[in-house]
């Protein structure tokens, strides 16, 4: 369950310590702010700036010492709970350390939260578009994912509808939890390097999973952004 709120803090005010088990997005909207990940420097934030933090990553922000900030957060639940609140921000950790300006774009925010879904998840829904009556078809299907790249098997090999729809169109749209991406692609035929994804396939969901894929003579690799 997505949450989202617009939170201002006056002038030196600022949250405790924390982390969100899903993650946190801070879109500045008003004033000027301050934001530290546990270990980093503090950086700056200003309207227009968003923020993203991963899920269990050590933080806090909130305003800087003579300016109000406002922010809107948005943060998703998991088993219920949303946030886990740690020690309090001294005064020293929030003057200390030099400061950085944080400007990160929507389009990094959105990269950085489709990683990080990856990396958790078992299965993600592709949409591809039908080479034929142009329209869009969406699938879940099984994956393997590193820093660079996203590795997938099409069920029936070369035989597979959505396989076939790639070659025409080389693109698709994945949905990890809700984390969308657009992806070009490229079809994977060589016999060796099919073989090197099957091997990572089988890493990730064992021989069992592997034996599902009867027909293995292609692959599909996409770069992630």
């Amino acid at each position: 369950m997505v949450q989202g709120a617009s939170v201002t803090f006056e002038p030196g005010a600022r949250t405790a310590w924390h982390t969100h088990p899903l993650g946190q997005t801070l879109i500045v909207t008003a004033g000027c702010g301050r934001a530290q990940r546990w270990g980093g420097p503090i950086e700056e934030i200003r309207p227009g700036d968003v923020v993203w933090f991963s899920p269990g990553e050590k933080h806090w922000h909130g305003a800087a010492p003579t300016t109000a900030m406002t922010h809107i957060a948005i943060q998703e639940k998991k088993r219920g709970k949303v946030v886990d609140w740690m020690e309090h921000v001294t005064d020293e950790q929030y003057h200390s350390g030099k400061k950085r300006k944080a400007r990160m774009s929507n389009k990094a925010v959105r990269n950085d939260h489709l990683k990080d879904r990856l990396s958790g998840s078992r299965e993600v829904r592709i949409s591809v578009t039908g080479r034929k009556s142009g329209r869009t078809f969406s699938m879940p299907v099984w994956f393997v994912a590193d820093e660079e790249k996203l590795y997938l098997l099409p069920a029936q090999g070369s035989d597979t509808q959505w396989y076939r729809n790639v070659l025409k169109k080389p693109s698709l749209r994945i949905d990890a939890g809700g984390a969308v991406g657009d992806l070009k692609v490229a079809p994977v035929t060589d016999a060796k390097q099919v073989s090197s994804v099957v091997e990572k396939f089988r890493a990730k969901y064992g021989d069992r999973g592997v034996r599902l894929y009867a027909k293995r003579d292609v692959a599909v690799v996409a770069e992630l952004p």
